[in-house]
Order: structure tokens, then C-alpha cells, then sequence
């Protein structure tokens, strides 16, 4: 198909070599032994002329099919750019819901310090993996109860590893599992085997010993894709951890030799939503990890001392 997308030129005239062909034979058929005198076809002219047609009606077939592929890719590409769009305008309308209610029922007495009220990490971490969740379940056609989507972090000064949001992780493998067997796919982004990793197929992943199956997975006959990317926010010195992990079940994302499907959800899908949800972390970092006594700050949301 890329053939004749990226050769057009080449492809135009073999399409019309056809009309070439036949002017060909009008004029030195004789010479070439292709025709009589009178202009009939030889034994030789007609096999070669029959060939060279049905290549040609072969070859505009094919050039047909891939017209409609590659209007098709650019149709689905506009689908995907519109639902990538309106994920990111849902969640950033969201964020902003907030902050003019807190505006409206605070209008003559706002708080000096406001952030501790209007800013929700939590909420807005949870907002971001239900809408990853529903933008892949519309983009790739996966039921939203065969997706999973979590996020895990890690304080700096802990050794511990965390669950601080999940969706549909029910029947995972419980973290202490995840954490410590170096053949899961997200300890091997902790251990910086790579900053990002996924796996299109399971099947495969778990024979390269770079996934261990779920108890869901044999469900749906260990068919699905994994993906995890490290989304850690902070300083070197004062670095929180911190890891998304997507899981799908009884469908694929893509195909293992899909290169181009590959390179759009690792590069341009979900880094999508990775820039928000490290906003989310940095904020929910700073508040709940750095200032933990924001918390139940009376003055909304930073002690008196930081007044």
C-alpha cells in the first residue's frame, strides 16, 4: 500500500501504458514479431498483450485499494486527533468547573491561601484515567470493562510502593507481586530497563519474560497488550516515583509488526495524557507528600506558619 501512496509517479504510468501498449503494436507489432502485416496478433503478440493487460488491470486494482486505505488512515487519524482533543478539553473544563465554583461560594470571603480547596490532584488523577480509559476503548473498540489503568508512586524517603489511583485492577496481581518479580513489565520500567515499555502482544511479552499474566488474563486466553511508562516527578534528591501501567484483555491494541500503530500510541496517544498527569503529580507531590499539613489546614490549605 505505501508503494503506491509514496510512487505515485510510478504508478501513474504504469496505468497508462495500457493506451501506450496498444499504439505499440499498431505501429511496430510487425517488426517485433508480435503481428502480421494486417495487424492481427501473433501467437506470441497475444500472450504478451494478454499478460500484460491482466497485470495492468491487477496493478490498478491494487492501486484502488490503496487509495481507500490511505483515505481511511487519514479518516482515522481526524478521528483520533478529535478524541484526543476533546480528552484533554474535558479534563482541563473540568479543572476549571472547580476553580470558578470555589470563586462563587467564596466570592466575599475568599481564603488568603485558596490552594489547599481549589487544588484536587486526586480527583483530577482519577478524571484522567477514566478518560484514558474511554479514549482508548472509542479509538482501538475495547470494551472499557477490558481496560485497565493505574497509577503507582513511590515517596522519596520510602521504600514502599503505593497504589494512588487504579481503574478495573481488581483482578491484577497485587502490588507486592508487580514490585518484586523482575519478569513483570512494570519492574523492569523500575529498574530503568526503560523509561517507557509496550508490549502489543502478551503472548509474546510473556515468552521474552517481559510480563507475568493476571488471573484475568486467562479469561480471555492471555490475548491483550501491556504498557508502562515511568511519569515520576521531582529532584533528583526529593524524586517521587511514580508509574502508569495500562492493561488490556481479550483484544489488542495493535498487532506485534504494526510499527506505525506502535509508534502512535507510545509517541503520540498516551504521552497525551502522561503531560497531564504529571501536572496532577507534582501538585498532589507538593500537597500531600512535601506539605502533608495542608491537609487539614483550616485557612484552605497551608498551615499558619506559611502565611
Amino acid at each position: 500500500m505505501i508503494f503506491f501512496i509514496q510512487r505515485w509517479i510510478i504508478s501513474t504510468l504504469i496505468l497508462t501504458l495500457s493506451s501506450h501498449w496498444l499504439i505499440f503494436i499498431k505501429y511496430a507489432g510487425d517488426k517485433v514479431g508480435m503481428a502480421d502485416s494486417t495487424g492481427k496478433l501473433t501467437t506470441l503478440g497475444f500472450l504478451i498483450t494478454t499478460v500484460f493487460f491482466l497485470s495492468s488491470l491487477l496493478f490498478a486494482l491494487l492501486k484502488t485499494a490503496a487509495d481507500k486505505y490511505n483515505e481511511k488512515a487519514k479518516t482515522r487519524g481526524g478521528f483520533i486527533l478529535q478524541r484526543l482533543l476533546e480528552s484533554i478539553n474535558f479534563v482541563t473544563k473540568k479543572k476549571m468547573q472547580r476553580f470558578l465554583k470555589y470563586v462563587d461560594d467564596n466570592f466575599s470571603n475568599l481564603d488568603i491561601h485558596p490552594f489547599g480547596e481549589i487544588t484536587k490532584p486526586r480527583e483530577q488523577i482519577n478524571s484522567l484515567l477514566e478518560n484514558i480509559q474511554v479514549t482508548l476503548s472509542q479509538i482501538f473498540g475495547l470494551d472499557r470493562d477490558k481496560i485497565s489503568v493505574s497509577v503507582l508512586y513511590q515517596s522519596p524517603e520510602s521504600d514502599e510502593w503505593e497504589v494512588l489511583d487504579s481503574i478495573n485492577i481488581n483482578n491484577e496481581l497485587d502490588i507486592d507481586e508487580l514490585i518484586n518479580n523482575p519478569n513483570t513489565t512494570l519492574r523492569q520500567v523500575i529498574d530503568r530497563k526503560s523509561n517507557s515499555i509496550f508490549l502489543p502482544d502478551k503472548r509474546v511479552a510473556h515468552t521474552r519474560k517481559q510480563y507475568v499474566y493476571a488471573p484475568l488474563d486467562e479469561q480471555f486466553e492471555n490475548i491483550g497488550s501491556i504498557f508502562c511508562s515511568d511519569i515520576s516527578v521531582g529532584s533528583d534528591k526529593k524524586r517521587m516515583n511514580a508509574i502508569i501501567s495500562i492493561s488490556t484483555y481479550g483484544k489488542q491494541l495493535c498487532l506485534e509488526t504494526d510499527k506505525d500503530a506502535i509508534h502512535k500510541i507510545q509517541n503520540i496517544i498516551i504521552p497525551t495524557f502522561e503531560s497531564r498527569l504529571r501536572l496532577e503529580l507534582a501538585l498532589f507531590y507538593i500537597k500531600e507528600i512535601l506539605n502533608p499539613q495542608c491537609l487539614n489546614c483550616p485557612v484552605g490549605g497551608f498551615p499558619e506558619e506559611c502565611a
